[in-house]
């Protein structure tokens, strides 16, 4: 009889296309969920692949990708040569105190080449010594020769970080080579700074931030030779001596940064990629693999590392270029570099979102770094060569050479080359003295001029060693 109701009658059919259209709803779904699973199951197959097939390439060039690698590479030190463990007690008494703002490296001022110090930074550059003259007199120079701060990386990358107060240590040193040159002791000045570039040169254990102790450091050295060298004469063994210790003289360590890095970064996306792998395991529903595939790849995907792999051997292919030519690909490479992040569910499974690659990636402005490396490098080189112009004086009664190839071979094993143009670096004469130097990183030919003490503006100029004695 309740058939017979029209109403009942008419809802049959209504009844019935909604379950219809909710089971075919429910089925598309389904079916999508699986192809859309499948399919980016495929695509991760296919882009590990060609992960693996970037690392064979690294394996093959015998290139290091794990902390274990590196540790082959930069061994730790024995006990008896660690030099943390050798500084440890001396650097424990260090101390600078607050108040030193007209001290040179410790302070905002710049470093002049042979204006003389004032009495009231004469006395702040006394007491400062004062200060740590316990520090400097406990260090066992003699054991620190043949000793290296360790990186730890046999134990994985455990010590990012890891330099004892060596920085504090190598301004103090350059600091009393200041004070000696102008108390005429030379010799006292040149001891100091030996043992300033030996304090930095610990710090050889693979880890960036040691190669950034050691690139301040001979920076560091270089200023205080070319004031020093202005304002006292030096004996032969002594330029000898102190231009044997600066050792910054290739363009390596971006490269080796960059390697390291690679490292670190492969190190990390594993940790990331085993979480992700537990996440999704044992998961047979579709829906809930999709569920457990999104949250995992908000930490990894395959696709940002392939990405980041890609980049760094570009990279790396740049800076086997010439300087000039590296720094043009790189800055193309950089320009390129940056994804615009997504971060809608549907582009979380794309490689253009934020990532623990996209932060190595863009970690670093590496062309930046590349400049800096190039005009401490060209520093040094030129500060060899100037020493190497004062041994000449000395054996020439105060005659300068006529050319820097005068030099080769007693003085300089060859011809000192600039790292910005790969030519031999300029030296001109002065009416009292002269200047060697680099064109730097404007690549221009500034006729010498220095860079401004403190300068903020982007102004033309070169990277310097003036005599003006």
């Amino acid at each position: 009889m309740g058939d017979d109701n029209p109403l009942i009658r008419d809802s049959h059919p209504r009844v019935y296309i909604l379950f219809s259209l909710s089971v075919f709803f429910l089925v598309a779904v389904a079916v999508s969920t699986i192809v859309f699973v499948n399919r980016q199951n495929a695509e991760d197959r296919r882009v590990h692949a060609a992960i693996e097939k970037e690392l064979s390439v690294i394996r093959a060039q015998g290139q290091p990708l794990t902390a274990e690698d590196l540790a082959r590479l930069h061994p730790d030190p024995p006990s008896d040569r660690d030099a943390a463990i050798l500084l440890k007690p001396a650097l424990a008494l260090l101390s600078i105190p607050k108040g030193t703002t007209n001290v040179p490296f410790f302070g905002e001022t710049g470093l002049p080449n042979s204006v003389p110090f004032t009495p009231e930074v004469m006395v702040q550059i006394q007491n400062l010594l004062d200060t740590n003259q316990t520090t400097l007199d406990s260090i066992p120079w003699d054991r620190l020769e043949r000793a290296w701060v360790g990186a730890g990386l046999a134990h994985g990358f455990t010590n990012l970080t890891h330099t004892p107060g060596v920085t504090q240590l190598n301004k103090l040193l350059c600091l009393r080579a200041l004070l000696r040159a102008e108390e005429h002791d030379p010799h006292g000045a040149m001891q100091s700074l030996l043992q300033a570039l030996l304090s930095t040169d610990t710090c050889r254990g693979g880890l960036t931030i040691h190669y950034f102790v050691r690139l301040s450091g001979e920076d560091r050295a270089c200023q205080t030779l070319e004031r020093i060298v202005n304002r006292t004469q030096f004996a032969d063994e002594d330029l000898a001596a102190v231009s044997k210790a600066l050792t910054m003289t290739n363009m390596t360590g971006t490269k080796d940064m960059v390697i390291g890095e690679r490292c670190l970064n492969l190190f990390f996306e594993d940790m990331l990629k085993s979480a992700a792998i537990e996440r999704t395991a044992g998961v047979n529903s579709p829906f809930k693999r999709l569920s457990r595939m999104f949250q995992a790849r908000l930490a990894y995907n395959d696709d940002s590392l392939l990405h980041y792999l890609d980049w760094n051997r570009q990279c790396l292919e740049a800076l086997d270029l010439p300087l000039s030519n590296s720094v043009i690909v790189l800055r193309d490479i950089e320009k390129e570099a940056h994804p615009t992040p997504h971060f809608s569910i549907i582009n979380v499974f794309r490689r253009d979102r934020v990532s623990i690659s996209d932060l190595f990636l863009h970690g670093f402005p590496l062309t930046e770094q590349l400049l800096s490396e190039g005009t401490t490098v060209a520093k040094v080189r030129a500060t060899i060569t100037a020493l190497a112009i004062e041994r000449w004086r000395l054996a020439h009664h105060g005659q300068l050479p006529a050319s820097l190839t005068d030099l080769v071979p007693r003085y300089l094993p060859t011809a000192p080359i600039d790292p910005f143009n790969g030519q031999l670096l300029c030296y001109k004469k002065l009416t009292a003295g002269y200047v060697v130097y680099s064109v730097g990183p404007d690549f221009t030919d500034d006729g010498g001029t220095p860079q401004l003490p403190n300068s903020k503006e982007a102004a033309h100029y070169d990277v310097v060693f003036t005599v003006d004695k």
